[in-house]
């Protein structure tokens, strides 16, 4: 693969109907769709617009009628193969937009965890999804252990005991 040139290649099992590029953009194709009544409409290809998913920010697209992939998946599947047992995804930047196939590889749960620490990636402490203490009211509330209780540690953080 030459370096900066964008190559497509069709997303596996979606032959015809959508492209993956590898630089981590997703596109339909031109198609035509017969309906029931036997009336048919064409629609024009277009790169697809992804957008943030709930988990960590990392892309998603939707392919079809509301099958929503992650990008960097699709772009290792097309251009690696399938996911092998055991494995996962893993940005070896650490950055969940860069879907540039450079960046991508599959790796062990446990060597994608030891890369998320090793660039500040990892969902730890406040980054965690539905955490109620920052960094500061945890160091707080330990500097307080020994002179309050712990019920009323807990009702100054607004947190169970």
């Amino acid at each position: 693969m030459i370096q900066g040139q964008e190559i497509w290649v069709s997303v596996p099992g979606l032959e015809g109907a959508y492209e993956v590029s590898s630089h981590g953009r997703v596109r339909s194709l031109d198609r035509t769709i017969t309906e029931v009544s036997g009336k048919s409409r064409r629609h024009a290809g277009r790169i697809l617009k992804a957008t943030p998913g709930a988990s960590m920010g990392y892309l998603m697209v939707q392919l079809g009628r509301g099958q929503m992939h992650y990008v960097h998946s699709l772009v290792l599947l097309a251009f690696v193969g399938s996911r092998p047992q055991g494995m996962e995804c893993a940005h070896i930047d650490g950055c969940a937009t860069n879907n540039n196939i450079a960046n991508l590889t599959y790796k062990t749960h446990a060597e994608n965890e030891r890369d998320k620490s090793g660039h500040g990636t990892r969902s730890v402490g406040e980054r965690v999804v539905g955490s109620k203490l920052t960094e500061e009211s945890v160091r707080a509330i330990r500097s307080m252990r020994g002179s309050k209780t712990l019920l009323d540690l807990s009702i100054e953080f607004g947190v169970s005991q």
